[in-house]
């Protein structure tokens, strides 16, 4: 296994250093409730040990108990990069293992951290739940939750809820309210933690950096519209999008702007968040092109013919989505030019752990590609519309589900 000093390179000592030190403090679950919320799925009946799906559960919580995945927030870095090249990935077809079932859809991907694992749903809870077993350790309840991931900084959890118009940190062991921050509109994105920031955008049309230690505000920036996208940070500087069609970029430590161009001339407004590649930023627009900007004064540096979204990145190239009448293209480019290397059919750009990059597909189809040989190396499907990426932490998938439910699989 990749050591936790690779992981620190890639993603930068303050913002994984917060991770792992959550991850070092692991915990017992708190409170754990009846089976109620929670289905077990044991082994295939057709395996050669008959017994085999009398014990599975035992067995796969006894062999996972030393878990150290790590995967802290959404986009997993800074960058937004949705990319963990240190991570254990799965290379076989994976069976499910558990549901966990909630009030509501589940819409955005967890967090993980050892055996904990974090996750909202639109029924407005923060859940923590045993990565290998789903179990409830506790949950948090708000009036509704949006679209949104929570993001982990040292023992606590950090969350968004739409309708209380709140940032929440929450501790990890308790699942206590350790502060709150309050904006004046809805927020429906996730909060990006960079070393002891976290930044996020609200309704109010502000983007806003918080020292999560104390929960009070270091700075704001205003603009003329709703902020629905999660920020990306690199080399001192913040990029986010606004309803107002604009990509911006400030300072990372005041929040005064450096830059901001009109990202989009379609009739939807700009909601994509941007994702960082060295010295390009990428954003798309929904219903339109996908495009490179400069990082250092936002000159388009190029523009798809195609419409595109989304975006993971793995030794310099991206992937993102097209999207097409004959459904779902995964294309991967070299992002300085868009010079397009290679694509595949009836697949959606999703996460990646170490070289394997996990996608989504039609009718509840999910899958994994190997990057190094371009091919599909395993597919399967899942009985209800998937509502995020899947994510791979120590070899366990998981999968947002529209029908209220968290799948694992492994």
């Amino acid at each position: 296994m990749s050591s936790r000093r690779e992981i620190i390179n890639y993603m930068g000592a303050g913002a994984i250093g917060a991770a792992v030190g959550f991850y070092a403090g692991a915990r017992e679950l708190l409170g754990i409730q009846s089976d109620e919320t929670v289905r077990q799925v044991p082994e295939d009946s057709s395996t050669e040990d008959p017994s085999a799906g009398d014990t599975s559960t035992e067995e796969s919580s006894t062999e996972d108990a030393s878990l150290e995945g790590v995967w802290p927030q959404a986009g997993y870095d800074a960058q937004s990069r949705s990319a963990n090249p240190a991570g254990i990935p799965q290379r076989s077809e994976p069976s499910e293992q558990w549901v966990f079932e909630t009030g509501w859809e589940v819409r955005g991907e967890p967090a993980v951290s050892g055996e904990e694992l974090y996750f909202t749903s639109l029924d407005g809870n923060l859940y923590n739940v045993d990565a290998t077993t789903g179990e409830e350790g506790w949950r948090y309840e708000t009036s509704e939750t949006g679209w949104t991931s929570p993001a982990l900084w040292d023992d606590l959890v950090l969350f968004t809820s739409a309708r209380d118009d709140a940032l929440y940190a929450i501790d990890a062991d308790s699942g206590s309210l350790s502060w709150e921050f309050e904006t004046r509109d809805s927020i429906w994105r996730s909060p990006k933690v960079v070393e002891d920031t976290v930044y996020f955008g609200s309704n109010d049309q502000n983007l806003y950096a918080v020292d999560i230690e104390s929960g009070t505000e270091q700075w704001r920036h205003s603009t003329d519209g709703a902020i629905l996208s999660v920020p990306a940070v690199a080399d001192d500087r913040v990029y986010f999008t606004s309803r107002d069609d604009n990509l911006y970029c400030v300072d990372q430590e005041d929040g005064s702007e450096l830059w901001s161009v009109q990202a989009s001339d379609q009739t939807d407004p700009l909601i994509g968040s941007p994702t960082v590649v060295g010295e390009t930023v990428v954003q798309s627009a929904r219903g339109g092109p996908q495009r490179g900007y400069s990082t250092r004064d936002g000159t388009v540096l190029w523009e798809t013919d195609v419409n595109g979204g989304g975006g993971s990145v793995h030794d310099g190239i991206l992937y993102y989505t097209v999207n097409g009448q004959d459904g779902s293209t995964l294309r991967a480019v070299d992002p300085p030019t868009e010079e397009v290397q290679w694509t595949l059919d009836q697949a959606a750009a999703g996460n990646i752990t170490d070289d394997v990059l996990y996608y989504t597909g039609e009718n509840g189809a999910f899958g994994a590609v190997d990057l190094e040989s371009q091919n599909k190396i395993w597919e399967s499907t899942l009985s209800a519309d998937i509502k995020g990426s899947p994510l791979v932490v120590d070899e366990w998938v998981y999968l947002p589900g529209g029908d209220n439910n968290l799948y694992a699989y492994k």
